[in-house]
């Protein structure tokens, strides 16, 4: 894996949106969720702080609009939550069990 590019790892994290986070608490994402969902996993585990809406509109192809309607959609199924200590980059990731 360390030959791995950013992005190629963020691809690879889309397999851990069902089993890494788990959804069995969590309500079910549509396919542009976990699309949006696994970018953020994948660039804060790659990164260590979350990606901007920018970042995220580039990289899946949407408007900042969109995606800003997503990560609300996201925070309002209990996947991700702004972390209020921090004034930019404040998406965190809720591990199982956490909501």
């Amino acid at each position: 894996m360390s030959n791995l590019t950013a992005d190629q790892k963020r691809d690879l994290s889309k397999k851990k949106v069902g089993t890494y986070f788990g959804s069995d608490e969590k309500e079910k994402l549509t396919s542009v969720q976990e699309k949006v969902y696994a970018y953020i996993a994948g660039y804060i585990t790659d990164f260590g702080f979350s990606p901007t809406y920018q970042e995220i509109a580039v990289r899946t192809d949407m408007t900042t609009q969109a995606v800003e309607s997503h990560v609300k959609n996201l925070i309002k199924k209990g996947w991700i939550r702004f972390n209020p200590a921090k004034k930019f980059r404040k998406i965190e990731l809720i591990p199982k069990g956490n909501e």
